[in-house]
């Protein structure tokens, strides 16, 4: 039930998503080719003047309909992800989504799991758009098609990483890894909170009481946070610091790695309470009225 449950969440967003996805990464690619032609003909007197600052307005004109691409299919995708939550459970549709042969802790994790793969999607979307940009953009100046500058420059940043921690660099990459799926559940949870939350205390204006309640909880925890890292974090920072000055090599990767551990925990802490107190809510006062 649950991959027919994803699979249909999936399916409703992808015939919206796909074309969001089609026009970034075209836009991507014609603006890489304008400022190829920009730099390329950047100090030919034949296109000294009108015909080169014509270029180059329209591959700044492209660059910025890029980044507003982007954004724009951020905020598409929110609303595609979370409005779709909020109808299927919170709404008239909510009487029948609830009459499913399927428990509400499953509807909420497909709805979870649902988010997460769209925003790990709009990750791997914006990588290609620079890959893209990277790989066309400037000029091959041995006659190729293709420049590989920047891919090497990456290549060479990791070997230097490679040179410097050895394997560490693999369990970095895996707990960094770690802490942003930790973060992007923490992300999709307190939405999932909010919109609960509004959806229950209020009988008219749900969405508008449950960005408020989004706000109002960010408030929180930036304060919180604040609070802490002022008369917690830096101590503890100072304290590590002074710990680890005399410490061997190996004591202090660890500790590193100790440190990203320990910032995965706390998020997924986080996470976890958030999606608790929503199935919580779900399941003892729902209130579709």
């Amino acid at each position: 039930m649950f991959k027919k449950l994803l699979k249909y969440d999936m399916k409703a967003i992808w015939n919206v998503w796909w074309i969001l996805a089609v026009s970034v990464l075209g836009a991507s690619t014609v603006a890489a080719f304008l400022l190829r032609f920009v730099i390329s003909n950047l100090e030919s007197v034949g296109y000294v003047g009108v015909t080169m600052t014509f270029a180059t307005s329209i591959a700044m004109l492209m660059l910025v309909l890029l980044f507003l691409g982007i954004y724009s299919s951020i905020f598409v995708t929110l609303v595609l992800v979370y409005f779709r939550f909020y109808k299927n459970f919170y709404t008239d549709e909510g009487y029948l989504t609830f009459t499913l042969p399927t428990s509400r802790k499953l509807l909420l994790l497909s709805k979870t799991v649902n988010a997460l793969i769209w925003m790990a999607l709009h990750v791997a979307l914006y990588a290609v758009s620079i890959f893209l940009i990277c790989l066309f953009a400037p000029p091959a100046y041995n006659g190729g098609f293709f420049n590989f500058v920047a891919l090497q420059e990456i290549g060479s940043f990791f070997l230097h990483l490679w040179s410097a921690a050895g394997g560490w660099v693999i369990v970095y990459a895996l707990e960094v890894l770690l802490l942003l799926v930790a973060l992007g559940l923490f992300s999709i949870s307190l939405i999932h909170f909010c919109i609960t939350v509004g959806s229950i205390i209020a009988k008219k204006m749900k969405i508008l009481a449950a960005i408020g309640i989004y706000y109002l909880v960010n408030m929180i925890l930036s304060f919180v946070l604040e609070f802490v890292f002022l008369f917690g974090g830096i101590s503890i920072v100072d304290g590590m610091m002074v710990l680890l000055a005399d410490a061997s090599l190996w004591l202090s990767r660890s500790a590193v790695g100790v440190v990203l551990l320990a910032c995965c925990a706390v998020v997924a802490t986080l996470a976890c309470t958030f999606y608790c107190m929503t199935l919580s809510r779900l399941e003892r006062k729902l209130n579709l009225a």
